[in-house]
């Protein structure tokens, strides 16, 4: 038997977006260099750690000093990591994963 791994893909969650089952699915086409992580979160990028991880979410990255640059609240990531995030967020998730049933 061959067992298929998942393949990845880095998916940004906005503090404009709505809701999880309205986000858009617009993953970033490779895997994003520090540059581009660091645009994406904007500024130094803090990686999340593991036990905050829902099962889904392979990895996540996020703004360091959100909170105390006063970033807006990301309502979504709050949700998803069960701590306030403030600040995009960038995470890298199943290419397979349905937003709205998780």
């Amino acid at each position: 038997m061959i067992i298929m791994a998942d393949k990845y893909v880095f998916q940004r969650i906005s503090v404009t977006d709505s809701s999880l089952d309205n986000l858009i699915f617009d993953p970033v086409s490779h895997e994003p260099s520090l540059e581009e992580l660091q645009d994406i979160v904007g500024g130094y990028v803090e990686w999340m750690p593991r036990s905050y991880l829902p099962t889904h979410i392979r990895s996540a990255m996020m703004n360091e000093e959100g909170r105390l640059r006063g970033l807006l609240v990301n309502r979504i990531a709050s949700e998803l990591f069960g701590i306030i995030i403030q600040g995009d967020i960038i995470v890298e998730v199943s290419e397979s994963i349905n937003w709205g049933n998780n």
